[in-house]
Parts: structure tokens; C-alpha cells; sequence
């Protein structure tokens, strides 16, 4: 028998691991701030959504983004269907509550 089957209660080396016990993961802010190296990379990019975000306003529609909002992760399981909500973890691997919202979801 190999050393593997013996041992099933052992992850494998390349798994992810976290602690059960532990209190509370440090926030590590924003992972990429925009420096003036980054800026002629990001140019075009800023342009077009600026571009479509007039677009959206002269239509009258709400744009899709928003500037402003806060960072947070986009995780969740669905619970069902387009527009059926879902249950989310928190950057620390929480759940927070769900959300039942159809529209636009900040």
C-alpha cells in the first residue's frame, strides 16, 4: 500500500489550507493601484467604458458600472436561474447574506 492510502486524512502537498481557528485574515487594500507607468496600458480601456458610460446617459439608461463602489469579491453559488440570487463568503471565507434583487446589483 502506498503511504497515500494509508494517510487519506492528509491533504495533498498542493492543496489550499486555512486554519479553522483563525480570528481574522489582514485586508491587503487595493492589489493594483494605477501608476503613471500603467497609465498609457490602461488609456484605451478608460476611453472606451468612458465612451459607452456617455452613451448609456445620453440613452437615459443607468450605466452597468458605477464609479465609486467598493471593492469586494463577486463569488456566490447560484441559487437557481438568471436572476435567482445567490449565497456569498466574505474575503475572510464567511458567509454573508444572501440577496434576492433582480436589476442592477452593486
Amino acid at each position: 500500500m502506498t503511504a497515500r492510502k494509508l494517510h487519506r486524512h492528509v491533504p495533498p502537498s498542493c492543496a489550499w489550507t486555512r486554519r479553522l481557528d483563525e480570528r481574522k485574515a489582514t485586508w491587503p487594500g487595493s492589489p493594483v493601484r494605477a501608476t503613471p507607468a500603467l497609465l498609457p496600458h490602461m488609456l484605451p480601456g478608460v476611453v472606451r467604458l468612458a465612451g459607452r458610460m456617455v452613451r448609456d446617459r445620453l440613452r437615459g439608461a443607468q450605466p452597468v458600472w458605477r464609479q465609486g463602489l467598493r471593492a469586494a469579491p463577486e463569488m456566490g453559488v447560484p441559487l437557481g436561474g438568471l436572476g435567482g440570487g445567490s449565497i456569498t463568503r466574505g474575503w475572510r471565507g464567511h458567509f454573508v447574506r444572501w440577496q434576492l434583487r433582480p436589476g442592477l446589483h452593486e
